[in-house]
């Protein structure tokens, strides 16, 4: 039939159109094609529309007034909605074959921009690292100091003294020791300016040697905190005062530390030197960011060639699920407290694993040194809190060292039992003091507003038992102290 030749003729041009490549070359072709389709359509749609329906029979070639001119109209109709709707979905995937492109272009654009700024960022820590870059003028070849994975030796930096730390890089790859230099140039950028009197100060660091990361500090005579209390003369000849300038030089120095954002991490008596005036400072600090630096480091610090105590200054959240705050660097603090009062070293004789028993398990601490003024006792007590929260910021500390008011009460410290052998004295009513000999419980309790050395006050331990205790002699309203029961 007619018709039909003309429809096979108007499909195979609709054919041809549908090919993507050639959409854009027939485009005036398709839009007279896709006039005639939607003239068509409309026939059919609209049986009324009689001067339309003619029109469009007259352009298909079909005779006027023909009795199969309504039915091919109509068929053709339909098989022209058919092919409308196949080009209109061959157009929808062609548009999202496009957006599927464009996206992908972007990704790749995003991908290669981060590239590029990954390796600017780069480019830009390995500049700042060679910015602290520092030429001595000598260094001795013989340490003054000797660790197991490094030396301390004495140096000439622009006709000053300083402290040459080598951290030894024997066995690391040029890769890995890149890297660990890159990932630490940020903290070095921070450790050189920082300025105080109570924290050693860093010139720079020494990269040139490939057998070691050599960092340039401020050298200080009177060697390590830890050193001078081994001295065999300690007891008699480091009165009272001198341990509070020390304890308050440590916590002017952790406060400074942490107004500029800095942690420690490894807090502890072999961290802590000594001037000529025999005034405290802090060192090793900002080390912990790179946890093989930080390794290196200490471990180069102790003249004995060990990181000697350092499992003694770990908190309990810091042992149990490796969290570090400021409360962390607290609770090492006490530690320094604990040492500068009694003399000894804490938790003497124990491995790590029985250390970490007795403060995360049994939660106990090392016992209060006999006859240490009782508010130094009592600060100690508040910075060794197992709940980090009950222990006081640095700022707080360093305002009570000063001579300001003291830390708030603690719940957490008053209500924590601390074991130790020591005998002591416990008053009970209506018993004279007794002495107690056997394995005993300690308390922390305050001296309450308006009482006096002297009088009775009535506790509750723990375990819920009732004890009457007399207050010290020498003790004012919100001082702490210890009672064994």
């Amino acid at each position: 039939m007619l018709l039909d030749k003309r429809l096979c003729e108007l499909s195979g041009e609709l054919g041809s159109a549908l090919d993507l490549q050639q959409l854009a070359l027939q485009t005036q072709r398709f839009q007279k094609i896709e006039g005639l389709i939607q003239l068509l359509g409309q026939q059919a749609v609209d049986a009324n529309n009689q001067a339309a329906a003619q029109r469009a029979a007259l352009m298909c070639g079909i005779e006027r007034g023909s009795a199969v001119e309504k039915e091919e109209l109509s068929e053709l109709g339909l098989k022209l909605d058919k092919l409308t709707e196949g080009v209109g979905i061959v157009i929808s995937q062609n548009a999202q074959q496009s957006a599927a492109i464009e996206e992908l272009k972007q990704a790749t654009l995003a991908k290669n921009e981060s590239a590029k700024g990954k390796a600017l960022a780069r480019q830009d820590k390995e500049r700042a690292l060679e910015a602290y870059e520092v030429v001595l003028d000598s260094c001795e070849p013989e340490p003054f100091a000797r660790g197991g994975q490094g030396t301390v030796h004495r140096a000439e930096f622009q006709g000053d003294v300083v402290a040459l730390k080598r951290m030894s890089m024997v066995g690391v790859t040029a890769p890995k020791r890149a890297k660990m230099l890159r990932d630490f140039s940020t903290e070095l950028a921070i450790m050189v300016k920082l300025r105080s009197p109570r924290v050693v100060q860093v010139f720079g660091v020494v990269t040139t040697d490939p057998s070691f990361l050599g960092f340039v500090v401020e050298f200080l005579e009177g060697g390590d905190l830890r050193t001078a209390i081994d001295a065999e003369d300690y007891a008699a000849a480091v009165d009272e005062a001198q341990r509070r300038r020390w304890l308050g030089d440590v916590a002017l120095g952790m406060q400074y530390l942490y107004s500029k954002g800095v942690e420690h991490r490894d807090l502890k008596t072999l961290n802590v030197l000594l001037d000529g005036n025999r005034r405290c400072k802090v060192t090793d600090f900002g080390l912990s960011k790179s946890d093989d630096l930080n390794t290196a480091a200490t471990q180069a610090t102790a003249a004995s060639g060990s990181a000697k105590g350092t499992p003694a200054y770990m908190a309990p959240e810091l042992l149990e699920s490796n969290t570090f705050t400021e409360k962390t660097d607290v609770y090492a603090f006490s530690m320094i407290v604990w040492e500068v009062l009694d003399g000894g070293v804490p938790w003497a004789g124990l491995n790590p694993m029985q250390v970490g028993m007795q403060v995360m398990v049994q939660r106990k601490r090392p016992p209060p040194p006999a006859g240490a003024p009782p508010d130094l006792v009592g600060l100690m007590e508040r910075c060794w809190s197992h709940d980090p929260a009950a222990r006081p910021s640095f700022e707080a500390i360093k305002g009570w060292l000063a001579g300001g008011a003291a830390p708030p009460a603690s719940p957490a410290a008053s209500a924590a039992a601390l074991y130790s052998p020591a005998p002591s004295q416990l008053s009970i009513v209506g018993e004279e003091p007794a002495t107690i000999t056997q394995t005993q419980r300690f308390m922390a309790l305050e001296v309450p507003p308006g009482a006096q050395p002297g009088m009775t006050l009535q506790a509750t331990t723990p375990e819920g038992t009732t004890v009457q205790v007399a207050i010290p002699a020498g003790l004012a309203p919100g001082m702490r102290f210890q009672v064994a029961y």
